[in-house]
């Protein structure tokens, strides 16, 4: 399955909703995303993994890139409502903790 994904920018937060599969055919539309949403402003970036059926490394590792580029701005990025085999994903490379959205958020 592509990956589709749908921004919201509110103020300085953007919500980037992906669905679908990120891998390595996909993952520069998840970045080309988060980038967009920077250049446009936003300094706190949560991406909604609600829907995404798949990730494999080179998702896990765009996440890391978006996560550093938020770092770099002194914003904060967060992970929501990871999908079943995505929350496995990233309890195994221990970034789920990391990136969980708190309830504040």
């Amino acid at each position: 399955m592509d990956l589709v994904v749908a921004s919201e920018l509110d103020a300085r937060r953007a919500v980037l909703l992906a669905t679908g599969s990120i891998d390595i055919a996909s993952r520069d539309r998840l970045a080309d995303a988060a980038a967009e949403a920077l250049r446009s402003g936003a300094t706190d970036v949560v991406v909604d993994l609600s829907a995404v059926s798949f990730i494999d490394s080179t998702g896990v590792g765009t996440l890391v890139g978006i996560a550093e580029a938020v770092s770099d701005i002194d914003g904060s990025f967060h992970v929501r409502e990871p999908s079943r085999p995505v929350a496995r994903i990233l309890e195994v490379s221990g970034l789920a903790d990391e990136w969980r959205e708190g309830p504040a958020a």
